[in-house]
C-alpha cells in the first residue's frame, strides 16, 4: 500500500464520521446534547465528527441509541470494520517499509519515457530560476548591484 492508500483510509474515516455527524443532526442535536446523553465530554463527539478519533463499536452503539436510530447501528458498525480494516492492512504495509509496494511499482516507471508530476505546495524549477523582483526582498540589495 502506498501513502495514496493511507489517504483513502483517511477519507473513509471523514466519511464514517459524516454520517454520525449526520445522524446527530437529523434529530437536532447539538454535540454538548448527545455528549450529556451518551455520558461523554462534548470534546469526545467533536473528535470523533472530525475524524480525529475513531469511534469504538461500543461508541456508536450509544451514539445511535442517542439519536434514535437504533435500525442504523449494524451498518454503521460494519462501515467501522471496514475502515479499521483498511487501517491495519495500511499499517503492516509500512512496518515492512512499503517496499513489496513500491516493487509493485517500480518496473513500470523504469519502462517509462516521462514522468509527470504535480505538488501544489513546490514552485516549479523553470520559475525558480528567475530572480526575485527587488520589492520582495527589499532589505537585500539587487543581485545585479556593485559589490560593496
Amino acid at each position: 500500500m502506498s501513502a495514496s492508500a493511507y489517504s483513502s483510509v483517511q477519507e473513509a474515516r471523514k466519511v464514517l464520521a459524516a454520517r454520525l455527524r449526520e445522524l446527530r443532526r437529523d434529530v437536532e442535536l447539538t454535540g454538548r446534547e448527545l455528549a450529556r446523553r451518551c455520558g461523554w465530554y462534548p470534546s469526545k463527539v467533536s473528535r470523533i465528527e472530525n475524524a480525529r478519533t475513531p469511534p469504538s463499536a461500543e461508541d456508536v452503539r450509544v451514539w445511535c441509541r442517542a439519536c434514535g436510530a437504533e435500525e442504523q447501528t449494524e451498518d454503521i458498525i460494519a462501515s467501522l470494520h471496514a475502515v479499521e480494516g483498511m487501517f491495519v492492512e495500511w499499517r503492516r504495509a509500512e512496518r515492512r517499509g512499503l517496499r513489496a509496494s513500491v516493487a509493485a511499482v517500480n518496473p513500470r516507471y523504469e519502462r517509462s519515457r516521462q514522468v509527470r508530476t504535480y505538488a501544489s505546495w513546490v514552485i516549479p524549477g523553470m520559475l525558480q530560476t528567475r530572480p526575485r523582483p527587488p520589492s520582495t526582498s527589499p532589505s537585500r540589495p539587487p543581485d545585479n548591484s556593485p559589490a560593496t
